[in-house]
């Protein structure tokens, strides 16, 4: 005989009576009234004489949010208590785990016992030892060398070189599930949004044309309404300051991009580079610099000054940057393509954003007496917290499991960081 979930509060039954009725008051109770608490002992007690071989009653006996012991129901407390003063019985009651998979269903050691292979397999599993996560990737590709570069990739490759060489080389891409389009009013612009529309509106304001908050509403791409006209006109005045400071370098009217073909130590380099007027190159971000914004500025000072001596404006809500002539070295340009060969095989060529932390601390120390980090410390620690990000999934899949990560930043990075970006960053500061 089996009775199943005999629990505190369940069984025996509590009688509920309503406020009227009279025999839920002790002093109209008489002997013979109807109690299904009552009916509920007397139902134990006939199951008990029934019994001629077996009984298994079973019971919730420990709480699954804090594992804390849950007591049965008050019959089962009487029948133990009574088998174990009075007979000696003791050792009746069997805790089972809370999960299939449990090992002691498997052990031989007590008297548990599971029939189910799943479960098994499952207990073995979790009783092996623990194998320690090795890195994503080890060693180098072995790839196949051309003498030919296309600009194009020079330049997406120090935007970012681990997503590059995700993504050229292993045909792996991180695409996170786009959602679609809401058809409602915006409320707040988002970050990409506005960076698009922030770049074209600086581009028409070069040209001398505007922008129309009526064509950015009905597109969808800005606030409605009042409120919209509103932060246009807030934010027209910070995209006019910006605007202005580029119209201040005087740098002529925009001409055609220019054909690029040198040579590069063996390597042959091919393209095109716009961003280009009569008197200067410039490129510009309206956000704060980031490192592939200051090493691709760089790039293309260094592979125009291979045709022609000239300077470039980097430009930024943070930065105002001239490159002179001087700093667009053959020498600089061979071991930018140098770490760009080197990235077509490793992830750990380079890192763009690190670099400029780099370069960053390493002056802060230099000119002030209070800094104390080392310059290679906030690079690491910049490490850190990419891997956590979400948008760095690159980053997350190389480095996070990683028992030993600052070791991807080592001498090599530092050297690198000293001989090719460090003397520019000092320069133009």
């Amino acid at each position: 005989i089996a009775l199943l979930g005999m629990n505190e509060g369940e069984f025996p039954k509590i009688d509920q009576s309503p406020t009227f009725d009279l025999l839920s008051l002790k002093e109209y109770f008489r002997k013979g009234d109807r109690s299904r608490r009552i009916d509920d002992r007397y139902q134990f007690l006939e199951i008990l004489l029934s019994t001629r071989q077996q009984l298994l009653m079973t019971y919730i006996g420990q709480s699954i949010a804090n594992n804390e012991t849950i007591f049965p129901s008050v019959v089962i407390s009487e029948l133990l208590e009574v088998l174990q003063d009075s007979y000696q019985l003791q050792d009746l009651t069997i805790r089972e785990p809370l999960q299939s998979f449990s090992h002691r269903y498997f052990n031989g050691s007590s008297r548990l016992v599971s029939f189910s292979s799943a479960d098994c397999d499952t207990a073995k599993a979790l009783q092996t030892p623990e194998i320690k996560p090795t890195d994503w990737w080890q060693g180098e590709l072995m790839t196949e060398e051309s003498s030919v570069i296309d600009l194009a990739d020079l330049l997406a490759f120090y935007q970012h070189p681990q997503r590059y060489f995700m993504r050229q080389q292993l045909s792996v891409r991180f695409q996170g599930i786009s959602a679609q389009t809401e058809e409602c009013e915006p409320f707040v612009i988002d970050k990409m949004d506005g960076y698009s529309i922030y770049h074209d509106w600086i581009k028409q304001r070069l040209l001398g044309e505007n922008l129309s908050v009526k064509k950015l509403q009905a597109q969808g791409r800005w606030l409605s309404g009042v409120l919209g006209e509103l932060e246009f006109v807030k934010q027209q005045t910070t995209v006019e300051d910006f605007v202005t400071r580029i119209q201040e370098k005087n740098l002529g009217a925009p001409i055609e991009e220019v054909a690029i073909d040198i040579h590069v130590n063996q390597y042959r380099l091919i393209g095109k580079l716009g961003c280009r007027y009569e008197k200067a190159s410039l490129i510009y971000r309206y956000a704060d610099l980031k490192g592939k914004d200051f090493i691709n500025a760089l790039l293309q000072h260094c592979v125009l000054n291979q045709l022609a001596p000239q300077s470039t404006y980097c430009l930024s809500t943070d930065e105002d940057i001239v490159f002179l002539p001087e700093q667009g070295s053959a020498e600089l340009l061979a071991s930018l393509v140098d770490i760009y060969c080197a990235g077509q095989q490793t992830p750990n060529a380079f890192f763009v954003e690190a670099a400029l932390v780099y370069v960053k601390q390493a002056q802060v120390l230099k000119t002030s007496t209070r800094a104390s980090k080392p310059a290679i410390a906030a690079a690491k620690e910049w490490l850190d917290r990419a891997v956590l990000q979400a948008y760095e999934p690159e980053l997350k899949r190389l480095y996070q499991d990683m028992a030993n990560r600052g070791d991807i930043l080592d001498e090599h990075f530092e050297q690198q960081c000293q001989s090719l970006l460090q003397p520019i960053w000092d320069a133009v500061h």
